[in-house]
């Protein structure tokens, strides 16, 4: 999920500097990033710790990859993209439903582990 992540921030940013996109467009998608980044880490951290621990955060962690999943999908939804070129809205869209589809599997084999 980081490397993804990582892929995606430094797309952003190399299209804004091309000038494709403005700064201004280019701020949704960083936020997102930003915050795919900062869960991933508090994700990281809970894993980290051992199983037991991560067992008795079981809630915190589903909760960290719906965040990911829920705030990456309304921003594919709002058209916040704001990006005109189809090819780039596209490759973005495409990029962002990765990070999506990978914090669902995630989730999906957690709480089966779980035995939800």
């Amino acid at each position: 999920m980081a490397q993804i992540n990582e892929d995606v921030a430094k797309g952003i940013i190399a299209v804004q500097q091309a000038g494709t996109i403005t700064v201004q467009q280019a701020a949704p998608l960083l936020n997102y990033q930003e915050a795919v980044a900062k869960d991933h880490t508090a994700l990281e951290n809970i894993f980290a710790s051992g199983s037991s621990q991560a067992a008795s955060q079981s809630a915190q962690i589903q909760a960290l990859l719906n965040e990911i999943k829920d705030q990456g999908t309304a921003l594919i939804q709002s058209g916040g993209l704001g990006i005109k070129n189809p090819k780039s809205q596209q490759t973005f869209t495409q990029d962002l439903q990765g990070i999506i589809n990978l914090a669902e599997v995630v989730l999906a084999d957690y709480q089966l582990a779980e035995g939800k």
